[in-house]
């Protein structure tokens, strides 16, 4: 786990192109992928027939063995026999899609307190020099005064990490740098969201209230992903252009699943329908615009929804979104009955990433992948830890 965590503090420190740095010529992405994978070889042959089968830990397994049939489906191309003749397909494309099944189970992994109690006491020990540390080096990296999606995530969670109880100067000095410092272009809403996720969990001091605060914000946002597009029509005056585009390619996504029988399309499919995209040779602009290294037909294959809830309902079906929300409701339901055991670092962390999934790439994107792992297996460790 070790080469995750430091994965993790270096998303945070030079953004998303450090998933994409090389080891002896590897990606540092794969090689956590690979060094995952080997962790769960391990966790499984040491914990066999003591895993505690929490409900969020029976949400995890059944949406990898359900993640893992449809992947099986898609190689085997049986998901053509359900999914829309609209899409395109290309089985080459379905590690590219699917890799997040493999980085989910980390989940469990941080819930072992021998997989995460040493990179706590470490941030223990050091939360704030590594706030100084990714605050002026992601600047000095990017060459510019404003702060992305993924360092403002990390750099809230050790604020309140380090001042879950006192308020110092210094961390009121530091919350004020990371609530006024400028925005990067990307993800503007998203870093907006997290300020005031974290905003309201630094000075509101009752976390009962506020996880159920969150919690019925998150589920009025759930509940709006799945309604708003079915009533799209209502929205052609209200939205901008590019929210307008996101709720029609919501809709289109939502309209296989349902064409889909509710199974969902597997992998190795396009994200969009022709009908869509329309003419692709017509395609000169937007997120589908061919670029140097891509074609407007790899586009549909690797631009997804920027909803990783939709894309979730879209590839794993009913079943699969399903299990993946139980997971996140569960968690939420214990953090409100643990609430004072629970620190307000952990409950930034989960509400934070569970937003920054429903209205991002998400989970198909590698670096926001890693941000939703850590931060939800985060606060998992504080609640289930006590089962090992």
């Amino acid at each position: 786990m070790t080469l995750f965590y430091i994965c993790v503090l270096g998303v945070a420190l030079f953004g998303g192109p450090f998933v994409k740095f090389s080891i002896a010529g590897i990606q540092i992405f794969y090689l956590v992928l690979l060094f995952l994978v080997v962790a769960y070889i391990k966790y499984l042959y040491s914990h066999w027939g003591v895993i505690q089968l929490t409900k969020i830990n029976k949400a995890i397994i059944g949406f990898e063995l359900y993640a893992l049939m449809m992947i099986a489906m898609s190689f085997a191309g049986t998901n053509k026999l359900f999914a829309s003749d609209d899409l395109f397909f290309e089985k080459a494309y379905i590690p590219r899609q699917a890799y997040y099944v493999f980085v989910i189970p980390a989940i469990l992994l941080m819930e072992d307190r021998d997989n995460i109690d040493y990179f706590k006491n470490f941030l223990n020990k050091n939360y704030n020099i590594i706030f100084w540390i990714i605050y002026i080096g992601s600047m000095i990296y990017s060459k510019r005064f404003a702060i992305s999606v993924p360092t403002e995530l990390i750099l809230a969670g050790l604020l309140l990490w380090g001042n879950d109880i006192r308020r110092t100067k210094s961390g009121l000095l530091q919350t004020l740098l990371i609530l006024f410092s400028p925005i990067a272009v990307g993800g503007e809403m998203t870093n907006m969201l997290i300020r005031m996720i974290y905003a309201f969990l630094y000075f509101y001091k009752n976390k009962r209230n506020a996880i159920k605060i969150f919690g019925l914000a998150f589920k009025t946002m759930i509940a709006g992903i799945f309604i708003l597009p079915i009533m799209s029509g209502l929205f052609t005056n209200i939205f901008d252009a590019n929210s307008w585009w996101r709720l029609l390619y919501w809709k289109d996504e939502l309209a296989q699943l349902v064409q889909s029988y509710g199974l969902g399309v597997g992998y190795g499919t396009s994200y969009a329908t022709e009908n869509f995209v329309g003419n692709l040779g017509s395609v000169v602009s937007g997120p589908f615009a061919a670029t140097a290294e891509y074609s407007t037909l790899d586009k549909l294959f690797i631009t997804g929804p920027h909803n990783s809830y939709v894309s979730i309902a879209f590839r794993l079906g009913i079943v699969g979104i399903v299990l993946f929300l139980v997971m996140i409701f569960d968690l939420i339901e214990k953090i409100s009955e643990k609430s004072n055991d629970i620190s307000r670092c952990a409950i930034f962390m989960l509400f934070s990433s569970i937003v920054l999934i429903g209205v991002n790439v998400g989970l198909e994107s590698p670096y926001y992948l890693i941000m939703f792992v850590f931060s939800f297996g985060f606060c998992a460790s504080e609640v289930y830890s006590e089962y090992e």
